[in-house]
């Protein structure tokens, strides 16, 4: 068996832009559609928020995989461990660890997932897609390059976490942080909507302080609209869109029209 690309390693490795998108279905076909445009290095799974079963991650993956697509599963901070190894072993080229605090948690979940060889974490190799087809197992060095090439990304959501962001910066291992604005809200007790300009404030500060300590920013948007200005932050990575504000900004603009119309 070959090692399957990771087109999201590759283009960190060879400082190239991402650009990505979230879904939450399960129906691969959503997935599909999304690596089909021609438009997205890779499909994040919000895997912390949908209900889903292992079969149905490693469809998504199947389905992004047709298309030259890399797959990043967002997991929950609860059995962080189990998630991150097993998304990895159903194809995941990404994990999105969410809910962190500290330098040392991060250390503690990346072990998770770092293969148990010498000098390396705790995580072994599994009778599963990422190491073994039809034609048998994959090489050793080949599944151990292929788990080292998961890229490995952390959530800036708590208060706590920007106090040390510095720190999770220099944790061998780190490839990206993104900021999450409405956890970080509700950890410092804003009402997100209420307080844009303060949460801009604090994601620019985060954007500076990864960029010093050479760790790439990506920035997630439901819109266009802010692109410009992270861009010109020196933000490269990108990830355009949400299937669930995509249908909530449907219905209350398209829909909400037909309906008004209906009312007169």
């Amino acid at each position: 068996m070959e090692i399957r690309p990771n087109k999201l390693r590759y283009a960190l490795k060879n400082n190239l832009p991402t650009l990505g998108t979230r879904i939450e279905s399960t129906w691969p076909h959503i997935a599909e559609l999304a690596a089909s445009s021609g438009v997205f290095d890779y499909v994040e799974f919000e895997g912390e928020y949908a209900p889903y079963a292992e079969p149905d991650f490693e469809n998504i993956c199947r389905a992004v995989e047709l298309y030259g697509c890399a797959t990043v599963n967002k997991i929950d901070r609860q059995n962080l461990g189990f998630m991150a190894q097993k998304s990895i072993a159903c194809g995941a080229h990404g994990i999105l660890f969410a809910d962190l605090y500290t330098a040392e948690e991060v250390k503690e979940a990346l072990n998770l997932v770092c293969p148990s060889s010498p000098g390396g974490g705790i995580m072994g190799r599994p009778n599963r897609r990422l190491g073994m087809n039809g034609t048998g197992r994959m090489k050793m060095q080949n599944y151990l390059q292929q788990v080292n090439d998961t890229v490995m990304m952390i959530m800036i959501e708590k208060e706590e976490a920007m106090k040390n962001l510095e720190a999770i910066c220099k944790v061998p291992g780190v490839d990206m942080v993104v900021f999450g604005p409405h956890d970080y809200s509700m950890n410092i007790g804003w009402e997100p909507f209420e307080r844009l300009e303060e949460l801009k404030a604090v994601h620019t500060k985060m954007i500076e302080t990864s960029l010093k300590h050479g760790v790439p920013t990506c920035v997630q948007l439901n819109t266009m609209d802010d692109v410009r200005y992270y861009y010109d932050l020196g933000v490269r990575h990108f990830n355009i869109g949400d299937e669930l504000e995509l249908h909530i900004g449907f219905y209350r603009k398209e829909c909400k029209n037909v309906r008004d119309l209906l009312s007169k």
